[in-house]
């Protein structure tokens, strides 16, 4: 959506070295990864990166991961430092596909991010973790853009699903967007290798994608440029007595 709405390039990254789906979600085989390309940071240039990097389409690089569990799962950090300087040279944005961890790299990519977007579900867990992760973030981006937060699975399971009014009170603002819970839509995506807006029956729900893409890009929509124990828990997250 990012690429496509205002005609420039995109690189998105897989760090998720070990599990990462990058490389199925877009159907796509590379004889290279992150990891190789982390391995050779101290020698990346604008040519080397360009060998690393799979072209999706004329908007979209991909650098995938292998999903070998054999690879390392830390990133040296000044290895990461020099690959996003690289990238950052070639393309108008660059995405990281950051893993489900807390460690100090991780927290080094969120340091630099100029956007922070994270995905949480209505259930009492996701609040939980996702307002811990906000709060934290916010306190070291004052002068950045807000972390962005994107409700997904909206509706998959009506009678236990936290309300989003409740949500947003314990987050202390409404997610940025919400996505309904969709799974046969997105399974058959998943399994096709397509991206969401590749299916036609998907249509209808490239509407809150495309304003997240217009939020995080920084520009107005219409600006192309050319290529160069739940309930005790809930009232507390609430701020409400128990």
């Amino acid at each position: 959506c990012l690429g496509k709405t205002f005609d420039n390039e995109v690189t998105l990254v897989d760090l998720d070295l070990v599990f990462g789906t990058v490389a199925l979600d877009f159907n796509l085989e590379s004889q290279q990864s992150s990891a190789s390309a982390l391995a050779q940071a101290d020698r990346l240039d604008d040519v080397l990166m360009d060998r690393f990097l799979a072209k999706y389409n004329d908007n979209l690089t991909l650098l995938t991961s292998a999903g070998d569990a054999h690879a390392p799962g830390e990133v040296d950090a000044v290895a990461l430092e020099r690959l996003i300087k690289v990238l950052r040279r070639n393309a108008t944005w660059v995405v990281l596909d950051l893993p489900h961890y807390w460690g100090g790299w991780v927290r080094q990519a969120l340091d630099i991010a100029d956007e922070i977007i994270i995905t949480a579900v209505p259930s009492l867990a996701s609040l939980r973790n996702t307002k811990s992760m906000v709060d934290t973030l916010a306190a070291r981006r004052k002068n950045d853009a807000p972390v962005r937060v994107v409700l997904n699975r909206i509706g998959a399971h009506p009678k236990t699903d936290l309300p989003l009014k409740d949500f947003a009170q314990a987050l202390g603002s409404q997610p940025t967007i919400q996505l309904p819970n969709e799974p046969a839509i997105f399974a058959a995506a998943a399994n096709a290798g397509h991206v969401i807006g590749e299916m036609q029956k998907a249509q209808r729900l490239l509407d809150p994608f495309n304003r997240l893409a217009t939020l995080v890009s920084g520009r107005e929509r219409t600006e192309k440029r050319r290529r160069t124990g739940s309930a005790g828990m809930l009232r507390r997250l609430l701020g409400q007595p128990a």
